[in-house]
């Protein structure tokens, strides 16, 4: 049914054509640069801009005071620190020059004096009595909790009660492009450019910025260089930057970070702390778990609440528990902020608990895949939440990944290979992980999840597709092209899809929680049905089309099911409907379905949909350093209906990459708050040499509610990598991993310690 063509938005990029927001050059361009604190926490006590001021190019140096409108929403990372700074980076002023070279050199000329306040810097520090609080009272921000069941009484019905703590690092986006907006002035009001993937979100603080009503401001998504969680309220903070000088000086005003400048002051993903109290049966079936998670948000809030809210709903794992209580704290520490990262609150809670199930299984002498097996979620289970499941496919992720490493096979070869290390010095390991990941936001983003797109077949037969959906490298664009065409039945040639600008686009919110495919999809097709409406009741009034048939829109023709032989092309019918003066525009919204939800309880109906994978890794350690190299990697993920497999393959991928940089090498290193790897010298991600051979293995379950059967995979794709190459590592050595990465050093000590 679905025939394969290239990405629509490839060939810009590859020739170089694809305008990115530091390519862009407007007449009378001034740019602008960012003085930042060099301390932790403080008050601001003065700001001297003198020697800044006497250069010749310089033409102000701007606070929070020339701020017309508001900094920032409370405990919300301001556009510029009006009183405080509250972490090693924080935006104190901004110097405007007539070149990006000297906007630069005369920052470095701004003097900033402080009244330096305590600071914390780690989250149980910040939540004893008597720590200095960063916003209001206390440090802690919430808890988020969840009540299924008594635990104690899970307690006593266990044969093995086992205690653990695990803990996950702080690491970054690292997309290639970083940040950069342009901000041009109009008679309306101000245009900014720049790479969002939450367009609707960042006009909408552009404009609380600038005190203007949200129709004076105009948001056009250049060409994003990579995302993966970024470019959202950094691009909020960045493109108010940039339209407040625009809008002051009535000139257009560049601003491009550099890459420490991007690693400083960008967004990260939450460091978890957190401990698991597990009761289990000899037969491995689970009867407890309590969980508690310390997550770091760092200096201001951002998403941490909702974040923590999907680790909370996640956190035992995709396993049937009769008794689970969760708490989770979101706490303030004075250290680069914490926001969304690919995966959004599910790699750390799967890392811990794909490790807890391994470490159940040792203990009980079972094979880890056994133990999943026992507890895996099925149809008809009622989740942690209370919510009764349906489309369960955890067991066939589990069978289509044991088929595909070959599981008895590979575990031989893993034994004989182990039987020579004292010779080769090297070890080798095979870990699993499982994974079960809510689609969409849930209820944890309050019932509102909507999506809209416009899709308009012009007079000619081309089509043009309007959404708000950025394109931030996850296909998005050559997704809402292949609904189109199955759909209508034509070439995907015929279709365009329009620049993101609000002014012209819906509102089809943000690129987050891999919910594009499914609400902007779903947006397509209801836009798509009002077109084939319009077309079926034209031929019915024209033609001999009778309006029961079912109409078949398939190539380049439309026909009577019940008459195949009878048949119009699709420009012929277009034809028709533009000669009874009607047109052929289809306004598409998707709301996703309401959800009951019980905060203080933590119960209800979290997701409208869950999806599925599990993960296979094979690696070998370097006895000698401690270094740990990925051999294999299977990747199996229920994708429902594949609307582009080479799509899909590409980002199971990149997911899997992602991952294997969790697991082994990345983590920003923080030094009294301050970023000590703001580079990639120090701060490694791996190469193509790193990821060893990665295996995607596609299952397809239609969904009954995604577009065409499809569901959401972007975020799944790197949730369950880190734990299973953490439980093959662990298996290699015989000592188990409970803290990210599994880098030389950690690697290295462990071996060292089972010598002793």
């Amino acid at each position: 049914m679905f025939k394969e063509f290239p990405r629509v938005d490839v060939l810009g990029k590859v020739t170089g054509e694809a305008k990115y927001a530091e390519d862009m050059v407007f007449p009378a361009m001034i740019y602008g640069a960012m003085v930042r604190s060099v301390i932790p926490h403080g008050r601001i006590v003065a700001i001297d801009p003198a020697a800044a001021l006497e250069r010749e190019d310089v033409l102000a140096v701007l606070t929070a005071k020339d701020i017309p409108g508001i900094t920032a929403q409370p405990r919300q990372r301001p556009v510029l620190a009006e009183a405080f700074v509250r972490f090693h980076g924080d935006g104190v002023a901004l110097v405007v020059a007539t070149s990006q070279k000297g906007a630069r050199e005369a920052a470095r000329l701004v003097r900033v004096s402080y009244e330096e306040l305590p600071a914390v810097f780690d989250v149980e520090e910040a939540v004893r009595e008597g720590a200095y609080p960063i916003h209001g009272e206390s440090n802690l921000e919430k808890v988020i909790s969840l009540r299924h069941g008594n635990p104690e009484s899970g307690f006593a019905q266990a044969d093995l009660v086992v205690e653990r703590e695990v803990s996950t690092q702080r690491v970054q986006h690292v997309a290639i492009e970083p940040e950069a907006a342009v901000g041009v002035p109009d008679s309306n009001g101000i245009t900014v450019y720049c790479p969002s993937k939450s367009p609707f979100n960042v006009r909408k603080v552009i404009g609380e910025t600038l005190d203007l009503p949200i129709n004076k401001v105009r948001l056009i998504s250049s060409t994003v260089g990579g995302s993966f969680g970024g470019k959202d309220y950094d691009m909020s903070v960045l493109g108010s930057r940039v339209a407040l000088v625009a809008r002051l000086f009535n000139r257009p005003c560049q601003m491009a970070y550099t890459r420490e400048e991007s690693i400083i002051e960008g967004t990260k993903r939450h460091p978890y702390k957190i401990r698991y109290k597990a009761g289990v049966r000899k037969d491995g079936k689970l009867t407890a778990l309590k969980i508690d998670v310390l997550s770091d948000a760092g200096s201001y809030l951002s998403k941490s609440a909702l974040v923590g809210w999907r680790s909370a709903i996640e956190a035992g794992g995709p396993y049937n528990i009769p008794h689970i209580w969760t708490d989770l704290s979101v706490i303030y520490t004075n250290q680069v902020y914490t926001d969304a990262l690919r995966g959004f609150g599910s790699p750390q809670v799967d890392f811990g608990s794909e490790v807890l199930m391994d470490v159940l299984a040792e203990e009980l002498g079972m094979d880890p895949l056994e133990i999943r097996r026992v507890n895996m979620l099925r149809d008809g289970d009622t989740h942690a939440t209370g919510q009764v499941l349906s489309g369960v496919t955890i067991s066939q992720c589990l069978d289509e990944m044991e088929a595909a490493v070959d599981y008895a096979r590979t575990q031989e070869e893993i034994q004989a290979f182990n039987r020579n290390s004292e010779k080769t010095r090297k070890v080798r390991g095979m870990g699993i992980s499982a994974l079960h990941r809510g689609e969409a936001l849930g209820a944890g983003g309050e019932g509102i999840d909507t999506a809209g797109a416009n899709v308009h077949v012009e007079k000619d037969g081309s089509v043009t597709i309007y959404a708000g959906l950025s394109e931030v490298g996850q296909g998005c664009q050559t997704v809402m092209v292949r609904i189109v065409s199955e759909m209508l039945g034509i070439s995907p040639s015929r279709c365009q899809v329009s620049v993101v600008d609000t002014d012209y686009v819906p509102d089809s919110g943000p690129t987050v929680a891999s919910r594009g495919t499914v609400l902007a999809g779903n947006a397509v097709v209801d836009a798509v049905n009002q077109i084939k409406a319009k077309l079926t009741e034209a031929l019915a009034q024209e033609l001999w089309f009778k309006p029961s048939s079912e109409m078949v829109f398939e190539n380049e023709t439309i026909f009577m099911k019940d008459s195949p032989h009878k048949k119009v092309t699709f420009d012929q019918a277009v034809g028709l409907v533009y000669g009874q003066s009607r047109n052929l525009y289809g306004n598409g919204w998707w709301a996703a379905p309401k959800l009951v939800w019980n905060w203080e309880t933590g119960q209800g109906d979290a997701y409208f949909n869950y999806v599925y994978g599990a993960c296979a890794a094979v690696v070998e350690v370097d006895l000698d350093t401690g270094k740990v190299d990925v051999l294999r990697f299977i990747a199996t993920h229920d994708i429902g209906t594949a609307l582009n497999r080479e799509e899909v393959y590409g980002q199971i991928c990149g997911g899997v990459a992602m991952g294997i940089g969790y697991a082994l090498t990345e983590e920003v290193s923080l030094k009294n708050g301050r970023i000590t790897n703001p580079n990639f010298d120090a701060y490694l991600i791996p190469t193509a040499l790193d990821v060893g051979q990665i295996e995607p293995v596609i299952l397809e379950d239609y969904s009954a509610i995604g577009p065409l059967g499809a569901k959401g995979l972007g975020e799944p794709v790197t949730s369950i990598v880190a734990p299973a190459i953490a439980n093959a590592v662990s298996q290699a050595i015989g000592r188990r991993v409970y803290r990210l990465p599994a880098d030389l050093e950690q690697v290295l000590a462990l071996i060292g310690e089972e010598k002793k």
